[in-house]
C-alpha cells in the first residue's frame, strides 16, 4: 500500500504484513522537525538530499547526501530536517525485527541457530544502500503499477546489503 500527502512531500509505502516499509519524505527545517519517539521496528535513515539530524538523547548524528543511519528498535530518538537551508531529501525504511532476523538466518549470520538481537551503532557511508533507497523513493513516488512489488525486492536488497 503506498499513500502520499496532499503536498507531495511525503510517500508511505508498507507490505501488507507490516513487517517492512518506507517513508520517503522532502522537508524543509521549518516544516517539520520531529518530536521524540521510538519505533518497534530497525528505521533505516538514508539522506538522499541536503542534510538532517538524528538526536538520540545528548548524542547528534548528522546526516549528509549519501550517509545512512539506523536506529535500533526502542531507542528514543528525533529527527530534524533542512539543515542549513536546503530541503532534506531521503528514506527511511522500516523493518521489523522478525523479519531481520530471518534474513540473518537465510544468510546464516546467526550458525549458532541463536536469534541474537541485530544492533546498528555507526553512521555508513555506501552508495550501493543509497542507490537503492533513491530506487523505492523513485518507485514509490511514481505509482507505476507493480511499483509496491519492486519497492518491496529493493526493501529487502537493501537490508541484506545492510548485513
Amino acid at each position: 500500500m503506498i499513500e502520499t500527502n496532499s503536498s507531495g512531500d511525503s510517500v508511505v509505502w508498507q507490505t501488507p504484513d507490516l513487517l517492512l516499509g518506507s517513508h520517503a519524505f522532502s522537508y524543509s527545517s521549518a516544516q517539520y522537525d520531529g518530536l521524540l519517539h521510538t519505533h518497534r521496528e530497525y528505521s533505516i535513515v538514508s539522506c538522499l538530499e541536503g542534510g538532517m539530524i538524528v538526536r538520540l538523547g545528548a548524542h547528534d548524528v548528522v546526516l549528509e547526501p549519501g550517509d545512512t543511519f539506523v536506529v535500533n528498535p526502542g531507542v528514543l530518538h528525533r529527527c530534524s530536517f533542512g539543515i542549513g537551508g536546503a530541503r532534506s531529501k531521503g528514506l527511511t525504511l522500516l523493518a521489523a525485527p522478525p523479519l531481520l532476523h530471518a534474513l540473518c538466518a537465510s544468510m546464516d549470520l546467526h550458525a549458532d541457530g541463536s536469534e541474537t538481537r541485530c544492533l546498528f551503532a555507526e553512521k555508513l557511508r555506501d552508495s550501493e544502500l543509497i542507490l537503492s533507497a533513491t530506487k523505492i523513493v523513485d518507485e514509490c513516488s511514481a505509482m507505476r503499477r507493480g511499483c509496491d512489488l519492486i519497492a518491496e525486492l529493493l526493501a529487502k536488497q537493501m537490508l541484506v546489503h545492510l548485513l
